[in-house]
């Protein structure tokens, strides 16, 4: 089966995780240059309220979430380049980064849905403008999730489609 023949959708999944993988390295690049420049101000104290924040762990952790920025990408490169390949982990690893993917959207949703309650209920308290506010942060949430969600869901159904395993089955290289 050559590369022509690849199921209809093939190459746009491949090369939406080739260009996810390189902008996830370019995100973690500027997270490290970030990290070192707080580090820094840090240290010199410029930066108030930050020792309080170093000491409840919050740097403590951002190596470690930087070499988790760098595995994904690496993954989802390679991941991306061997499915135009044909390669059949390919398939499974994207389709993992997807469910990874999957699971972040649904933490990163939670995670603002708490935050924004308690900016609404610290800034405005309870009167009549809180629950409209923190209606449209609950809206803004459900939107940008499921634009990260939806695609994420296409992509595990395409992946897990019969000529997609098919494809991916008929290179004995694999």
């Amino acid at each position: 089966m050559s590369d022509e023949t690849l199921p209809k959708g093939t190459r746009l999944a491949a090369w939406s995780w080739i260009v996810l993988g390189v902008l996830t390295v370019i995100v973690a690049l500027l997270g490290s240059f970030l990290i070192d420049a707080a580090q820094e101000m840090m240290a010199a104290g410029e930066i108030p309220g930050m020792p309080a924040m170093r000491n409840a762990g919050m740097d403590a952790g951002s190596g470690l979430v930087l070499a988790l920025h760098y595995m994904y990408a690496i993954a989802a490169i390679a991941g991306g380049v061997k499915l135009l390949q044909r390669r059949a982990w390919a398939r499974t690893t994207l389709e993992v980064l997807c469910w990874v993917s999957l699971v972040l959207a649904a933490v990163l949703a939670v995670t603002w849905l708490v935050m924004w309650n308690t900016i609404t209920m610290k800034m405005l308290g309870q009167n009549a403008n809180t629950a409209i506010v923190w209606a449209i942060g609950l809206g803004v949430d459900l939107v940008l999730t499921a634009l990260c969600a939806v695609p994420l869901w296409k992509m595990v159904v395409f992946l897990r489609s019969a000529p997609v395993r098919d494809a991916m089955r008929s290179d004995p290289s694999s």
